[in-house]
């Protein structure tokens, strides 16, 4: 039981986002008109993700739509391919969890060239897309292209309201959050439209009222199935330890067991820690290999061990609605490869300076004294070294220990003596066999 709750308390990542998203930003949007070539803005978005959305990844954009889900009606939804890492858009449930998906690399482009694809072009203009969305179950077979289906529950019962949800991360250099880019939660491009259309092919917008009333019923349904992870969710993924223990919530038989809104494209990673057993945390591990070059505009590589990793350091709140926060975040690219082959962060608590020994592009000052670290892994690719897929959900054993960020505590002291005291993290571990 430990552990179900463990993995379930991960999964409040993804619905801080969406219910905040709901709480700040029912937008007013015009009518429709100009018949059917007119759209309306999506109904669920917010222009600054980094400051109300829980524990997030800094590059990342969210946005969507929240409906019911009509017999005979559809959605179409419409935009330009995000200048980005990864993009997608998902369906949920009356109760937040995925019925169905596409992921950037799926779609195909209506104009120009989908940027997602191995070695096609990504400066410049980019390719468009156009994806409906049907209130039916999914085709046993034969299923069309960029076409979505709302009218199923997760668990197979006839759906009534659903929530689509749009994901764009890391928006190429010059575009993103870091960049003060006004579009950066849409890669850098204008934003996709969307609109409703009727039994009698009739478009029209959803208003705010429709809007609001069925967020809270979603948000009602979260909150009654996980009231008791929401109290407290630091206590679901154990004390810290040193040495530091990696939890592994990216097991493929676990995955999909997460109430709050999970991401089949996304596999999380989870670190308690606290400042109780050193001034600094050394995270020191061979990185899965992802496309990098993107972030420059080259395009994306035929192969690679996974999409998109990042680092979140979040602190917890008790007294504050998600409880758990986020204060920074790495990206893959924001850490560099040493001689080698490793990356290392060094992490100091409660907002103390940089010490002399460690280099500023390692350096993680957080004001915290103890939390937690969340890794995200975005599109795994099957077989690639660091699939944590294919282990238990739980404690990560340390035949996989090089896969993970690491972790060894120390003093400052200690660090300057040995700047290399990431790699002794092997020595502190009592067995070869940690596991759940």
């Amino acid at each position: 039981m430990k552990n179900k709750k463990q993995r379930a308390g991960l999964g409040i990542l993804g619905a801080a986002v969406f219910m905040s998203l709901a709480i700040f930003s029912c937008q007013k949007r015009p009518e429709l008109s100009g018949g059917s070539e007119a759209w309306c803005e999506l109904n669920l978005s917010d222009g600054n993700t980094a400051s109300k959305l829980g524990a997030i990844d800094y590059n990342a954009g969210y946005s969507g739509i929240v409906s019911q889900a009509r017999e005979g009606e559809r959605l179409v939804l419409k935009g330009n391919f995000a200048k980005a890492r990864y993009s997608s858009v998902m369906i949920y449930d009356r109760d937040f969890m995925p019925v169905d998906a596409i992921t950037d690399f799926e779609i195909a482009p209506i104009k120009g060239v989908n940027p997602f694809g191995a070695g096609n072009p990504r400066q410049g203009e980019l390719g468009e897309f156009e994806i409906q969305v049907l209130m039916t179950p999914p085709p046993a077979r034969d299923r069309p292209a960029n076409t979505l289906y709302a009218g199923i529950r997760n668990d197979g019962k006839k759906n009534d309201l659903f929530v689509l949800a749009y994901r764009v991360y890391l928006p190429d250099q010059g575009l993103g959050f870091r960049d003060h880019h006004p579009l950066a939660r849409f890669g850098g491009v204008e934003p996709p439209k969307y609109k409703m259309i009727d039994q009698k092919g009739n478009p029209y917008c959803l208003n705010n009222a429709e809007t609001k009333l069925n967020m809270s019923r979603v948000m009602l349904a979260i909150l009654k199935l996980n009231q008791g992870l929401l109290a407290d969710p630091m206590k679901y993924l154990g004390e810290p330890e040193n040495p530091p223990q990696w939890i592994n919530n990216a097991s493929d038989q676990t995955q999909r067991e997460n109430t709050f809104v999970p991401n089949d494209d996304t596999r999380y990673l989870a670190l308690p820690v606290s400042n109780k057993f050193g001034e600094l945390l050394v995270l020191r591990w061979k990185a899965a290999q992802t496309p990098e070059q993107t972030f420059l505009g080259e395009p994306f590589p035929k192969s690679y061990d996974l999409r998109y990793w990042s680092l979140s350091f979040n602190y917890i709140d008790l007294s504050r609605p998600l409880k758990v926060y986020a204060e920074k975040t790495l990206a893959d690219v924001d850490v560099p490869v040493l001689p080698d082959g490793t990356r290392q962060v060094v992490i100091g608590f409660g907002g103390m300076e940089k010490p002399a020994a460690v280099a500023p592009e390692q350096w993680v000052s957080v004001k915290w004294k103890e939390g937690m670290i969340i890794m995200r892994n975005i599109l795994i690719t099957p077989g690639s070294a660091g699939d944590f897929g294919k282990i238990p959900a739980g404690k990560i054993s340390r035949d996989w220990d090089q896969y993970t960020p690491g972790g060894v505590y120390c003093s400052v002291d200690e660090f300057a003596k040995n700047p290399e005291i990431g790699l002794d993290r092997a020595k502190l571990l009592p067995s070869k066999n940690i596991g759940p």
